[in-house]
């Protein structure tokens, strides 16, 4: 496949749009090169923890199309890795369904059983989710999973690339604000992705200026009565 067919093709669709994504290269690079390393053995399975709407299942996409199509010699099986992306359900309703974890209200325990898929040098688990502490304390932190995974936390936007996003998402979604307004949204999400976007969306659907933090803050309260923030 020609660099030019790449742009246009995805082995996973991310959700966010190309001219909206904002940095996170950090993770970018960091699963990347974890992965091409059990070409050596040299990868470890590897946890990444963060709250929800960080942009982890995002980051996860991109990777694992960056493995499709990225590489150098992916035809070469001996010098190439080869992604699977699983996504899970957050209910279980019957023992044959796959969980990475166990809860009392199950009387079977399949974490056991991936002790052993967990250490292999040639097929690590990258694995994301946004319950914390559940995947930190009760699935990584103890029993059969016990230090068998790396834990990379995601941490929000720097102020910088905040207002980097709250300017895209501007552009994206038709809505106007002063540059210096941008990291004050940024500030104001907490540097969340998702929340910044959300604020942009918000103003674009009401037609908003978003020239001060009055207004800031009515697009703020609008999200969050509807639940969306």
């Amino acid at each position: 496949m020609t660099k030019r067919q790449r742009g246009s093709r995805w082995a996973i669709r991310p959700l966010v749009p190309e001219t909206v994504y904002t940095d996170r290269k950090e993770y970018l690079d960091y699963l990347y090169r974890s992965a091409l390393e059990t070409i050596t053995r040299r990868s470890m399975s590897t946890v990444l923890l963060g709250r929800r709407r960080m942009g982890k299942t995002e980051i996860f996409k991109r990777v694992v199309n960056r493995l499709f199509f990225d590489q150098e010699n992916p035809a070469d099986l001996d010098h190439s890795v080869a992604p699977v992306y699983f996504s899970f359900p957050d209910t279980v309703v019957d023992r044959w369904d796959f969980s990475n974890t166990r809860l009392p209200q199950y009387s079977f325990d399949i974490v056991g059983w991936m002790q052993q898929a967990v250490e292999s040098p040639t097929c690590p688990h990258f694995v994301t989710g946004s319950a914390m502490g559940i995947l930190a304390r009760e699935i990584l932190g103890w029993g059969a999973l016990f230090g068998r995974f790396r834990s990379k936390p995601i941490e929000p936007l720097t102020q910088y690339w905040g207002a980097e996003l709250a300017l895209r998402a501007g552009r994206y979604f038709h809505w106007e604000t002063p540059e210096e307004m941008a990291p004050v949204i940024a500030e104001r999400c907490g540097g969340n992705p998702f929340y910044i976007q959300a604020v942009a969306q918000q103003a674009g659907e009401q037609g908003k200026v978003l020239d001060s933090e009055r207004q800031l803050g009515h697009i703020l309260a609008v999200d969050l009565s509807s639940g969306f923030i």
